[in-house]
C-alpha cells in the first residue's frame, strides 16, 4: 500500500477514512464554491485522488494554457523529455514558404487624346 502523506499535522494514515476516487470530468459539475472548496482540501489531504484529469484541469495545475498542453500531448514522451531539457522547442515552427515568383504585369500605355485618358494595349 502507498503512503499517504498530508500538509496536516492531525491527518495521519491511522484515522483516514478510505480515498476516495473522483473522476476529473466531474469536477466541472460541482454544485456550490464551498462544496468544491472541500473538495479540493481533500485532494490536497489526499482524502481524494484524481484520476483522468481532462486538458483543462491539468493546465490550471500546471499554471500554463490548454493550448500548451494540446501541443505537448502531440508529441512523444522522448520529445517530451528533449523540451524538458531545452534540446527542443514544444511547437516546431512552420517551414517558410517562398512568394511565388511576381507575375509579368501587362504593359498598358496611356494617351491624353482631346481631353480624355484612354489605354493603348
Amino acid at each position: 500500500m502507498r503512503d499517504i502523506v498530508s500538509h496536516r499535522p492531525d491527518v495521519n494514515p491511522a484515522n483516514l477514512p478510505v480515498v476516495r476516487v473522483v473522476d476529473a470530468h466531474s469536477l466541472a459539475h460541482r454544485k456550490a464554491p464551498k462544496a468544491a472548496a472541500c473538495d479540493a482540501a481533500d485532494l490536497v489531504d489526499a482524502l481524494t485522488r484524481l484520476q483522468n484529469p481532462t486538458i483543462r484541469v491539468a493546465a490550471a495545475v500546471c499554471s500554463v494554457s490548454q493550448s500548451y498542453v494540446v501541443a505537448a500531448l502531440r508529441l512523444s514522451p522522448a520529445q517530451r523529455d528533449d523540451v524538458r531539457r531545452g534540446e527542443r522547442s514544444l511547437v516546431s515552427p512552420k517551414p517558410v514558404k517562398a512568394l511565388p515568383a511576381p507575375a509579368a504585369a501587362p504593359t498598358v500605355r496611356f494617351s491624353f487624346t482631346r481631353g480624355r485618358l484612354s489605354t493603348l494595349r
